[in-house]
């Protein structure tokens, strides 16, 4: 598959992925995390998604097409446990399956990190879900790619993830 078409298809899997996969379901006004700090990945290789989601953050990999996003909401999710968080995004692909599944820090708190693969309308792909929560906010950063997640790919992740930090708040 030609690398703009490739890009196109995964940047719109991507869009549908975002809008329906979020812990706070399609595009709903729940309250955001402020007090967030990140780098974003490098703009050599990766350009903000402009698709209207819920996510706090988002880009698309200029050469892949995968997609990188970050997203937060506030006082709600509060019984609800990593596990359970993370498979209700599981979910959302069809023949959704778990590759692996294992707990990591993340800015000085416990979250869980899944890679998972399945299909969107057919296609299939793959994921990589870290979903954390700190203070009365709930984060999850997913990766997602056509196929299998290239290994630079998940390195701009894991270097994405090693530079968020929050220092608490909540938007009105």
């Amino acid at each position: 598959m030609k690398s703009h078409h490739k890009r196109l298809l995964t940047s719109g899997l991507a869009s549908m992925l975002l809008a329906a996969c979020s812990i706070s379901g399609p595009l709903r006004d729940d309250p955001k995390a402020t007090g967030v700090s990140f780098s974003a990945p490098a703009a050599s290789r990766w350009e903000a998604l402009k698709e209207k989601s819920d996510a706090d953050a988002a880009w698309v990999h200029k050469k892949t097409g995968a997609t990188l996003a970050m997203r937060s909401v506030c006082r709600r999710y509060e019984h609800i446990s990593l596990p359970a968080l993370s498979q209700n995004l599981i979910n959302t692909l069809q023949d959704a399956e778990i590759v692996s599944q294992e707990p990591l820090t993340l800015a000085g708190r416990s979250a869980l990190t899944t890679t998972f693969r399945g299909h969107v309308d057919g296609v299939a792909i793959q994921n990589r879900l870290v979903v954390m929560r700190k203070d009365e906010c709930i984060f999850d950063f997913n990766i997602s790619e056509l196929g299998t997640l290239s290994s630079g790919v998940l390195t701009d992740f894991d270097a994405f993830l090693a530079s968020f930090s929050y220092s608490g708040g909540v938007s009105q």
